[in-house]
């Protein structure tokens, strides 16, 4: 009777691992095509659109009364663009915040600041990358993720890139409250 039992075990157990390894094998299959798919779409949109575009999730929202966000409404000056401010400490973190200047978007005006704070995490510092939209209520941080989407600065509600033998200029294409997405402006 042990036997048996044991026996049920094992012809239950090859089963079972028979199935699981199909059905592995299955999925390793369908993610490849998909993964081939998505590549394929991928460089077809690239070859059809030339422009880079930048998108930016919004990370936080706060009034202009919070305290988080009073300084940024008092360096919106003429005077402030283009300087950068450096605050915090250099052992635990440290941020730079620079006015780019007023940007038009559909009627409203905006103030806009690039933003970049690194934090010290164990042995080394962590970088994160904002956008900081102003408008007369409130100000929406924007993650940008890495540095060089940050602009170097604004001319002509354009924000510019400095590359090494050319400037890239970017058109805001659209801000919610939720996103937004930096298009290159076209050359026409």
């Amino acid at each position: 009777m042990r036997f048996k039992s044991v026996l049920f075990s094992i012809v239950l157990y090859q089963l079972l691992f028979f199935v699981f390894s199909c059905s592995n094998d299955q999925e390793r299959k369908y993610r490849a095509q998909k993964d081939l798919v998505l590549k394929k779409e991928i460089k077809q949109r690239s070859e059809i659109s030339k422009t880079h575009s930048i998108v930016g999730v919004l990370k936080e929202k706060f009034p202009l009364t919070n305290s988080k966000v009073k300084h940024l409404s008092q360096l919106v000056k003429k005077d402030n663009i283009g300087k950068e401010i450096i605050s915090g400490n250099p052992s635990e973190a440290r941020f730079f915040t620079t006015y780019l200047g007023e940007l038009i978007y559909k009627g409203s005006k905006l103030h806009v600041f690039k933003h970049y704070f690194e934090v010290q995490a164990a042995i080394e510092k962590h970088g994160h990358s904002e956008l900081i939209i102003l408008n007369q209520d409130f100000a929406f941080y924007y993650d940008l993720e890495q540095p060089e989407n940050l602009p170097n600065d604004m001319k002509n509600g354009l924000l510019r890139y400095f590359q090494l033998s050319d400037t890239m200029e970017m058109q805001m294409e659209y801000l919610t409250e939720k996103d937004m997405l930096l298009t290159e402006k076209s050359s026409e």
